[in-house]
């Protein structure tokens, strides 16, 4: 059976409607979106399904979108579409992950995404942690702003943009939290607040990984679970400063003689 499906598109925002019983408007992610849509703007080949009463069942982000960038909405309009039908295709379909799209980046030849898939595979540590150290960002947040920032470090993957900055940086903080298993009790490369933390303190000029690891090793110290980067600060420079009449402050650099 051949349908004639036409896609059309309008900026009467006026017409449309939202439907009760569908997602709420994420607005963090409408502002991420914003910025992918202002960089690439793909919305004509994604429309906006809608019924005959022009009531959104799915879109509604790339409409608040468009809405708010006064952009025109391309909709399509299926006669009879409700929330269940969409909800029984999202529920089968299969998303796209970031694996997918550094495979398909490695395809296109683009060798950044082969030394990230490597590295990620290597170490242990996920796709976005793993970028975020190879561009040699300075951190992830914990909590929402690292969930936001993640999000944005996945933006950069998806988008083709990820680039290899700062390799050797990163290699030596995988071996750093590969040295610090067994001194903790969960896995230290999964653990973005706890990565982010070292990856500041090694930037210190006074930092020596010899004494930190030292002083796990040979005074039998463990790293307690922390849920911010602060904390895991406070928390590394705690063990760092066991027992040691000279004292590092791990947020400053300096020195103090107990």
């Amino acid at each position: 059976m051949v349908m004639n499906v036409q896609i059309l598109n309008t900026t009467d925002y006026s017409k449309f409607k939202t439907i009760e019983g569908n997602r709420e408007v994420d607005q963090p992610h409408v502002r991420q979106l914003a910025e992918e849509i202002a960089l690439n703007d793909l919305t004509p080949y994604f429309p906006v399904l809608i019924n005959e009463g022009w009531e959104i069942i799915d879109g509604q982000h790339r409409f608040s979108v468009c809405q708010q960038l006064g952009l025109p909405v391309y909709y399509l309009q299926v006669p009879g579409l409700d929330l269940t039908s969409v909800q029984r295709i999202n529920t089968t379909s299969k998303r796209w992950t970031l694996r997918d799209y550094i495979k398909s980046y490695i395809q296109k030849g683009v060798e950044d995404y082969s030394v990230l898939l490597r590295f990620s595979e290597r170490t242990g540590i996920n796709f976005s942690i793993s970028a975020a150290l190879l561009m040699g960002l300075e951190s992830i947040g914990g909590g929402a702003r690292g969930n936001n920032d993640a999000q944005r470090v996945g933006s950069i993957i998806k988008e083709g943009r990820f680039k290899v900055s700062d390799r050797t940086h990163a290699e030596d903080m995988a071996l750093l939290l590969k040295s610090l298993t067994g001194h903790t009790d969960f896995d230290p490369t999964k653990e973005r607040s706890l990565v982010f933390a070292l990856n500041r303190i090694s930037k210190i000029e006074r930092f020596d990984s010899d004494r930190l690891l030292g002083k796990l090793r040979d005074r039998n110290l463990k790293i307690d679970r922390q849920t911010t980067t602060r904390f895991y600060l406070i928390e590394l420079e705690r063990v760092y400063n066991h027992g040691s009449q000279i004292r590092v402050d791990l947020f400053t650099g300096e020195e103090t003689r107990s």
